[in-house]
């Protein structure tokens, strides 16, 4: 049996590019980003993460793209429950990378938060792109 999937790039450059900028709104001081980098276990060291900095950005845009490109794939194949099952996988493998790596509730609630708004996003721009 094989599957043909139809990728349009357009509503997954569009996606990304608008999770990609989520990203940057959400992590912002004024909105979590204060309360993200208060919970860090190595909080002490801010300068580590301007050292990261330009990679990890680098590293989301990539996973923006991969993910949208991801869910594309998904909607075309199984619609609305193959994107409820990514997401609910997204939220059960980053709350046990969380718990085995020891950070806090509040932090996997920012990020699972942000994981969840941004496939939103994805699913919208699929939706209205196509």
């Amino acid at each position: 049996m094989s599957i043909i999937i139809s990728v349009h790039w357009l509503p997954i450059i569009v996606g990304a590019g608008l999770a990609f900028a989520l990203g940057m709104v959400w992590y912002h001081p004024s909105v979590f980003g204060t309360k993200w980098m208060a919970e860090q276990p190595h909080r002490k060291f801010p300068d580590a993460y301007q050292t990261g900095m330009k990679a990890g950005m680098i590293a989301s845009l990539i996973d923006a793209v991969l993910v949208a490109t991801l869910v594309t794939a998904l909607f075309s194949i199984l619609y609305y429950p193959g994107v409820i099952l990514l997401g609910l996988s997204i939220l059960a493998g980053t709350f046990a990378a969380g718990a085995f790596q020891g950070r806090t509730l509040r932090i996997w609630m920012i990020d699972a938060g942000f994981l969840m708004a941004q496939l939103a996003i994805m699913i919208g721009a699929l939706r209205l792109l196509t």
